[in-house]
């Protein structure tokens, strides 16, 4: 088994990393990836308050995990880049503190507002 496949129920598949945006991030920049990355989430939540049918929203969750994706891909990067070097350490623990407590309350906020 290569570096680029992995082994799933017997079989070997490549590993596809498209979704990792690494050429996007270099090419155009991290400000440009969180921008892209930002507009893509907002076209998702837009459809997903107007979304009706189970299908729709599952859709739109696939959009905004991309969104979401390109965004956290670029976003440390770009903090690290902008902030003064004594503050770097702060920020980044900030940001990724607040990030995964947001991710964690997120699941929860449509299930409470249904109620």
């Amino acid at each position: 088994m290569g570096k680029d496949n992995f082994t799933l129920a017997g079989r070997e598949w490549p590993k596809v990393k498209w979704w990792q945006m690494k050429g996007m991030r270099t090419i155009l920049g991290r400000r440009t990836g969180v921008v892209i990355g930002c507009s893509i989430m907002l076209v998702g939540v837009a459809l997903i308050c107007i979304g009706f049918h189970v299908a729709l929203f599952i859709v739109d969750r696939l959009i905004l995990g991309f969104g979401i994706g390109i965004a956290h891909g670029s976003a440390p990067l770009l903090i690290a880049e902008l902030v003064h070097l004594q503050h770097r350490a702060t920020y980044s623990t900030v940001y990724n503190t607040l990030w995964c407590l947001g991710s964690s309350l997120a699941p929860g906020s449509p299930s409470a507002r249904a109620t």
